[in-house]
């Protein structure tokens, strides 16, 4: 009886780490896409709008990753 216990508690651990580990990659791959799409709509504005924004073209990613992984931390 004991044995049967042990290997269910096991089992759900396995599976609770292995969902925990797919959650985790769903998370990184959906941020690395906002993180890519705000780099794009960042791209298509004119240096004159950038600016306004307080941006320069060669701080885009910088903005783009904090826009995106600011709240992770």
């Amino acid at each position: 009886m004991s044995d049967a216990a042990f290997s269910d508690t096991t089992r759900g651990g396995v599976i609770g780490r292995v969902l925990g580990a797919f959650q985790s990659l769903q998370r990184r791959f959906v941020d690395y896409r906002r993180f890519q799409q705000t780099v794009n709509e960042l791209s298509v504005l004119n240096d004159r709008v950038l600016r306004d924004l307080g941006l320069e073209r060669s701080s885009l990613k910088w903005a783009a990753h904090q826009a995106v992984y600011q709240d992770h931390r």
